[in-house]
């Protein structure tokens, strides 16, 4: 994304040269501000539901593996009792 005079121009006209000032100050100063608690549950929630994607995808995969061990596991026995 670019940031030319034009959109300061564009937001200028909009709000008064004051509010594209205020704006700027009122952005910059917040990113030093500590997130409400809301804000840090929100964001907590949001990496608990992505952990538990993670695992339930960790388990998929581990579950398919162990399938495939196990069938493989027969298939040998098989073929080593049925050659004997």
């Amino acid at each position: 994304m670019r940031f030319g005079n034009h959109h300061l121009w564009w937001l200028g006209c909009s709000l008064g040269m004051a509010g594209v000032n205020m704006n700027f100050i009122e952005r910059f100063q917040s990113l030093w501000q500590m997130p409400s608690p809301k804000e840090l549950a929100a964001k907590e929630l949001e990496e608990a539901r992505r952990r538990f994607l993670e695992a339930q995808s960790g388990m998929e995969y581990a579950k398919r593996m162990s399938d495939y061990h196990s069938d493989r596991i027969k298939r040998l026995t098989n073929y080593l009792e049925s050659s004997e």
